[in-house]
């Protein structure tokens, strides 16, 4: 049998470091949005709480090494479930309390960051994907036929 083994390195943390970048933007750009309108630095503040770090703690989870496609899997599995908690969680409680008529609705600006920091995360995942590590150069076992899972 042969293990996989993905390394975490740089492009983890160039990864995070572009997560922060897609987070400052989306908050510059919300902030031109809200401009003046009662309510708009809070729906700001609540959007930036709800998705950033749960992006960022599901990218690291995601890119942790694996021994094996299996766990590789689940490490996937469980970064999307962090991504996608809190911000739901907050679209929920944001809508279940909606503001008076007069206020930003602040889960409007939660469900803007999570799509752009979706986007930049499946656009990382496209172009730091890595490849894994060759397996060791033994040889099978009688019986045996070496392939990679």
């Amino acid at each position: 049998m042969v293990h996989l083994v993905r390394r975490s390195g740089t492009t983890t943390l160039a990864g995070a470091m572009a997560l922060a970048a897609a987070a400052a933007a989306v908050a510059l750009a919300q902030r031109q949005f809200a401009a003046g309108q009662p309510g708009g630095d809070a729906a700001i503040g609540l959007a930036c709480a709800a998705t950033l770090p749960g992006f960022l703690l599901g990218w690291f989870v995601s890119r942790q090494p694996f021994s094996t496609a299996a766990m590789g899997a689940a490490a996937g599995l469980a970064g999307i479930l962090i991504r996608m908690v809190v911000p739901l969680a907050a679209i929920g409680w944001a809508s279940i309390r909606p503001p008076d008529a007069a206020t930003v609705a602040p889960a409007g600006y939660v469900l803007g960051a999570y799509l752009a920091l979706l986007a930049t995360d499946i656009g990382l995942h496209l172009a730091l994907r890595r490849e894994p590590l060759r397996p060791s150069p033994s040889p099978p076992r009688s019986g045996e036929e070496s392939r990679a899972d």
